[in-house]
């Protein structure tokens, strides 16, 4: 889809939503579906969207067993997703039933083939299953335990915070009035969504579906479903399932800049920050006018002693805007390793990059040698890392951002303890701390 006003284009990827959560985790989409439980962990990377939501009221997703079958307190239950909402408020109710996470489409089977004692279906799923099922538990009656009678929270939308706020105004508003046209023209959607073949239920399921999921309710959030939402957070935060959140609506997209700039006749581009804060003074560009004949300044060292590392041509705005202490693979020679690098470089540069104002990078390489040593920091398999390594804090150095594979998403992120190791280890490598013997 491409909106002809503003000169965006928007792409449907049809993924599963555990998929979609894993990838934005990653940062690989600039907009994506998300659970509602997955939102606390993309925060600092991601504005909250009002529209296109998913809230149950009186229903949701259902944990199901076979007929008669009594479960113990630690039955094997399947579910849809770490970062699901869901699994969010089965982890609060059920602390030690033991969990594994399938594509919500194999959960029935599981159940009924007896892999698990139980699972939670989620979509459709809970309208039509095997008659050899029955509902254990609805959450619906879960969540009215644990925070009263208000919307049960499911997902929503989220958009990258890199994106320019006026953009990121411009695009919700977009998805808003498609959001509502699509709910008050239900049939014509039913119709091509099963002409399409892009769902699995009949046309009777599909309405019933689009009655609870897609509906008045779904086009934009109300203050209800704020509310509600901010207890959701309150409850997995008490329980130590996700990180501290604000109140929600310091996360969401701040529409009334929009005007405030037309009033004030501001031409910078403003950028959205974590918790919603919008900086009224453009930092950024008052570095950059201090910087701009020193970043565009290419030195020798970029095409000789260096040139290993930035063999190619320099490429421009890299698709993601990449912090400190955040892990990507590189490849450095069409012949070399694709290897994981750590952005060591400051945010401002990083921004630069970004913008495509500025076309390297400070890095330090990680190595799957563990060889210990006061120049080498040792981090442990997570993520997408797929073994312990070391970073190599005596071997920094410079990349072009176009020998870095951002479609691969973020490898892993640095905590603020292990930058403090990296910096002590690059102080030593370069003199600027004396070592001990």
């Amino acid at each position: 889809m491409k909106s002809e006003q503003f000169n965006y284009k928007f792409i449907n990827i049809a993924e599963d939503i555990e998929t979609l959560n894993q990838k934005t985790l990653q940062n690989i989409y600039d907009i994506s579906a998300i659970s509602f439980g997955a939102y606390p962990f993309l925060k600092d990377e991601y504005a909250l969207l009002r529209c296109a939501v998913s809230f149950g009221y009186g229903y949701g997703p259902k944990l199901v067993k076979l007929k008669g079958k009594k479960l113990k307190p630690n039955f094997k239950v399947a579910l849809s997703g770490k970062y699901t909402t869901n699994a969010l408020l089965f982890k609060i109710y059920y602390p030690k039933a033991r969990i594994v996470y399938k594509n919500f489409l194999e959960i029935e089977d599981a159940v009924l083939s007896g892999e698990v004692d139980a699972g939670v279906l989620i979509h459709e799923s809970i309208l039509n299953f095997n008659e050899k099922l029955e509902v254990e538990k609805e959450l619906w009656d879960i969540w009215k335990e644990l925070a009263g009678n208000i919307p049960l929270p499911l997902g929503g939308m989220a958009l990258r915070r890199s994106i320019p706020l006026l953009d990121a105004i411009n695009i919700e508003n977009i998805l808003t009035k498609a959001v509502d046209i699509a709910n008050r023209h239900k049939n014509i959607l039913s119709k091509m969504l099963l002409e399409r073949n892009l769902v699995r239920v009949d046309n009777e399921t599909l309405d019933k579906y689009l009655d609870l999921y897609a509906n008045n309710k779904s086009v934009e959030m109300d203050e209800e479903q704020l509310n509600a939402l901010n207890k959701l957070f309150e409850l997995g935060y008490k329980n130590n399932l996700i990180p501290h959140m604000e109140d929600v609506r310091n996360y969401l997209i701040p529409k009334e800049y929009k005007n405030l700039r037309c009033e004030s006749g501001e031409n910078l581009p403003g950028r959205l920050k974590s918790g919603g804060v919008v900086s009224s003074e453009n930092e950024f560009q008052k570095w950059y006018e201090r910087n701009e004949l020193a970043l565009k300044c290419k030195p020798r060292t970029q095409r000789a002693s260096f040139i290993e590392f930035l063999e190619g041509e320099f490429k421009g705005e890299p698709p993601v805007n990449f912090k400190r202490g955040e892990i990507y693979f590189a490849k450095l020679t069409d012949s070399a390793k694709t290897r994981p690098f750590l952005i060591y470089q400051n945010n401002f540069l990083n921004e630069a990059c970004f913008k495509g104002l500025y076309h390297t990078v400070i890095v330090l390489p990680l190595s799957g040698q563990i060889l210990g040593g006061d120049y080498r920091i040792f981090i442990k398999k997570r993520d997408l890392m797929s073994k312990d390594s070391e970073i190599v804090a005596n071997a920094i150095g410079i990349i072009s951002t176009g020998k870095i594979i951002f479609s691969k998403g973020i490898v892993t992120k640095l905590s603020d303890e292990e930058m403090k190791k990296v910096d002590i280890a690059v102080k030593k490598a370069t003199g600027m701390e004396n070592e001990s013997v």
